[in-house]
């Protein structure tokens, strides 16, 4: 309870000036309806009155904001208390959740000679740096995407326990997470390239065998039919407007120009320091000698951490699967700069799936989604792996054997 506390308020630190301003929350696409009545009708409405637009994209987000909505029009709180809340309470949902995925991890490196409380206190700081990254404060503007990113780390913890038992609690929690996050178009391929992308990891660790075929047919296929059933209300009238060409399907056109554009400032390095994308309101001044040098602090600490506890990591296949992921994203954030510039221009622009999927992975550097939880997980484990235990003093023990000796 301590721990989650902590990062609560945490959390509030970054709204500080809410709590004694007035004023809505709003930002580009952080932006609702001024009053509740007209939030509710966007997302019971299928149509936009207002704009005469397919509202399908708002039918999404129907399990993650409604409830609130409901409990908020029930208590009569302002339209700017509703968003305070609904945003505060999902960043700490971030931190708690990375510190359950970093103790859940951290307790099975079973550290010797450490403190007793060392797990505890390793997984808060990767709870604190889950939420203060560079990635994570210059994508809470977007809000759509950060619920997939504050539910990431419970995922992966329901997904390694429904792979190691498939049982039907384990599937059945894992859709109803994966539901809830997908309150957004990309956020559908971030969780779902995390579900299959760790299945495919273990068939490939276990050779393809049979057992593990059916286990994984288990919690991937499992999960996925739920899933579809818990998302028909919005998956249904997506396709059926797709396919049948009545309305309009909210896109945005890209093109190559754009592509380099947003694929402009993502070099490896600016990758690995989660600074890389364009015209975010949470940059680094390049003439900030200091902020430059913090912002190598998370790869820095996280490859050393690789390194001191090697011995642990290659034992556990959940950090391997996140290490490779994270690889691999890194690469795919280069966009259009770097060596992967044929394969994401041909995947945005020329495939036959490029006109649905390209103008949602027009900005690269949205891959890097996965990289924070690895730092965390990382440097939180270190932390708890230099909390040593104070050894015992031996002065008294020494002592009274000299004064024996001298006696005698």
């Amino acid at each position: 309870m301590l721990a989650c506390a902590v990062i609560i308020a945490a959390s509030c630190l970054l709204f500080y000036q809410n709590f004694t301003k007035r004023g809505i929350l709003m930002h580009v696409d952080m932006t609702w309806a001024t009053s509740l009545d007209r939030i509710n009708e966007i997302y019971r409405h299928t149509w936009l009155q207002y704009g005469s637009g397919v509202g399908t994209f708002y039918l999404m987000a129907m399990l993650w904001e409604y409830p609130l909505l409901l409990l908020a029009q029930l208590l009569h709180l302002s339209t700017s208390s509703y968003l305070l809340i609904m945003f505060v309470s999902t960043v700490s949902l971030a931190g708690i959740s990375m510190y359950a995925f970093a103790y859940t991890t951290i307790s099975s490196f079973d550290f010797t000679d450490t403190w007793r409380y060392a797990p505890f206190l390793g997984s808060v700081v990767a709870g604190l740096i889950y939420i203060y990254n560079p990635w994570s404060l210059g994508h809470l503007w977007p809000y759509y995407m950060y619920p997939a990113y504050a539910l990431m780390p419970l995922v992966l913890i329901v997904l390694v326990r429904a792979y190691r038992s498939p049982r039907p609690g384990y599937v059945i929690l894992l859709a109803f997470l994966l539901a809830l996050a997908t309150n957004a178009p990309i956020n559908v391929i971030w969780l779902w390239l995390l579900v299959l992308g760790y299945v495919l990891f273990r068939l490939l660790q276990e050779r393809f065998r049979k057992e593990s075929l059916l286990r994984a047919l288990k919690v991937a296929g499992g999960s996925l039919l739920l899933y579809v059933l818990i998302e028909a209300y919005w998956i249904f009238p997506y396709m059926w407007t797709r396919f049948s060409g009545n309305a309009p399907i909210p896109s945005y056109t890209v093109d190559q120009s754009m592509l380099g554009g947003l694929s402009m400032n993502n070099t490896i390095l600016n990758n690995l320091r989660l600074v890389a994308g364009w015209a975010y309101p949470v940059k680094v001044n390049p003439d900030n000698t200091l902020a430059l040098f913090l912002t190598m602090t998370l790869p820095l600490l996280t490859i050393l951490g690789l390194i001191l506890m090697r011995g642990k990591i290659k034992e556990n296949g959940t950090v391997i699967y996140l290490a490779a992921l994270s690889l691999v994203a890194i690469t795919l954030a280069t966009g259009t700069s770097f060596f992967a510039r044929r394969l994401y221009t041909y995947v945005t622009l020329e495939m036959p799936s490029a006109q649905s999927l390209g103008w949602l992975i027009r900005v690269p550097d949205r891959w890097l989604v996965y990289v924070p939880m690895l730092y965390a997980l990382i440097i939180g484990a270190l932390c708890a792996m230099l909390l040593r235990k104070r050894p015992r003093s031996t002065l008294s023990e020494d002592s009274d054997g000299d004064l024996e000796t001298a006696a005698s």
